[in-house]
């Protein structure tokens, strides 16, 4: 937790920032697709 405390944009914070990015780039691909499939359910013959 002393890592946060000192706001330094060290290497590591910064690869900490990318992958929060991803991660929330990911989470938000992955509603579009569950609110796809909920909005236009697949037709099964």
């Amino acid at each position: 937790m002393e890592l946060i405390k000192t706001m330094k944009p060290t290497r590591r914070t910064l690869f900490l920032r990318k992958c929060k990015i991803v991660q929330f780039i990911r989470f938000i691909a992955l509603n579009l697709r569950i609110l796809k499939t909920a909005w236009f359910p697949p037709r099964r013959p």
